[in-house]
């Protein structure tokens, strides 16, 4: 924005050259000559025509839209690893609430086989006790999955993901 406001300032320049002639007159004569000459030059813009205000009033539109548009990022990547951390904090409370479901369903099917042995439950009850265990086991993982996916997001919104991460995760689910 300061440059493009400098266009209406006068400038100063200092010019020097140097130059050497050699010029053949005739035949007869020949001309040969070094010049030097050192000197100021002085501008001074006295009518643009409006060009310099535009370039000063563009100038300062780009840097207001780069500073809207930093902050829109800055916002952004707050956003991200607030909502990974929110993810992580919830996949870890979910996975421990599911590993009680696991043990509390397998506990039920024990006490539902239990009783179809002596004669007090059906085969349809434990069935659903059956059910109700896979169930448990199924969220667990999923649980666990997307435990692991938002880590992996907030490891990249925090920008600290490495390749060394991705195949522990690998390593992990197999």
């Amino acid at each position: 924005m300061e440059t493009a406001r400098a266009g209406h300032y006068p400038t100063l320049d200092l010019i020097a050259r140097y130059g050497y002639l050699n010029q053949s007159l005739g035949g007869l004569f020949s001309l040969e000559r070094y010049d030097a000459n050192i000197g100021l030059e002085l501008q001074v813009p006295l009518y643009t025509g409006g060009q310099v205000s535009a370039a000063t009033e563009q100038a300062r539109a780009n840097l207001e839209q780069a500073r809207q548009g930093l902050t829109q990022a800055l916002r952004a990547a707050e956003r991200q690893v607030s909502d990974a951390y929110r993810g992580v904090i919830t996949g870890i409370n979910q996975v421990h609430a599911l590993e009680q479901a696991i043990v509390s369903n397998q506990s039920a099917l024990e006490a539902t086989t239990a009783g179809y042995e002596v004669g007090t439950r059906t085969l349809v009850d434990v069935l659903v006790g059956q059910r109700n265990l896979f169930s448990a086991r199924r969220d667990y993982a999923k649980a666990r999955y997307d435990y692991l996916l938002n880590t992996l997001r907030l490891k990249q919104a925090a920008g600290i993901l490495s390749a060394a991460d991705v195949e522990a995760i690998e390593r992990w689910l197999q």
